[in-house]
């Protein structure tokens, strides 16, 4: 049943519990970015909480659907922007879906649409990033490592072409280390394909 000013009214408590609730429980606090996801979703929960303001739950329709637009911004972060193992992406984009449909199947059934938009939802992509290092007399030993988020990265000795990593999107610090001394590092995305990584002087 509508009311004027406040939309149809949803059983907040319900989503909370029987939806947010289980998704928290079920996460790995042990894994570092499952962690993340459920730190999200206790944010979430208690921010729909302070938007609705009713003890009893019962909030309007906007209330809800406007917290929920946080897991866009919590999508973009954990899974499309963050340096991170492709597999690790595909996980958390999973639970995502999960959760969205579940989230959906209840406004569908007691309000006949979805409650959230999920077009924004979309696979992490899988990308090669090529990097070359320019420079003279670059030692054997030198080695190239490609940084993304929570410690993540991979590293392989310099190739006198190019290295070749394979990359899920996101945002990454490639650095090229001499000796084990840090000689340049410059931020890049995966999507931009190719990134210069420039010494000066010999070694």
């Amino acid at each position: 049943m509508g009311k004027a000013g406040i939309g149809r009214i949803i059983d907040l408590h319900y989503i909370i519990s029987r939806i947010i609730n289980k998704y928290i429980g079920s996460l790995d606090p042990g894994d570092m970015y499952e962690r993340e996801l459920a730190n999200t979703l206790i944010f979430l929960r208690e921010s729909m909480w302070r938007s609705c303001g009713s003890s009893g739950g019962l909030c309007g329709e906007e209330v809800v659907t406007g917290s929920l637009d946080l897991l866009r911004n919590s999508y973009n972060l954990l899974v499309l922007r963050s340096g991170a193992p492709y597999e690790v992406k595909m996980k958390i984009y999973r639970i995502f879906k999960e959760l969205l449909d579940e989230i959906n199947s209840y406004g569908k059934k007691n309000l006949g649409h979805d409650l959230v938009t999920t077009e924004w939802l979309r696979e992490p992509k899988l990308y090669r990033l090529s990097v070359r290092v320019r420079g003279k007399n670059i030692p054997r030993e030198a080695v190239v490592e490609v940084i993304g988020h929570n410690y993540y990265s991979e590293k392989d000795k310099v190739n006198p072409r190019e290295n070749i990593f394979n990359l899920a999107e996101g945002e990454y610090l490639v650095r090229l280390s001499i000796e084990g001394n840090v000689a340049v590092q410059k931020r890049s995305s995966s999507t931009g394909l190719r990134v210069g990584v420039g010494v000066s002087g010999s070694a």
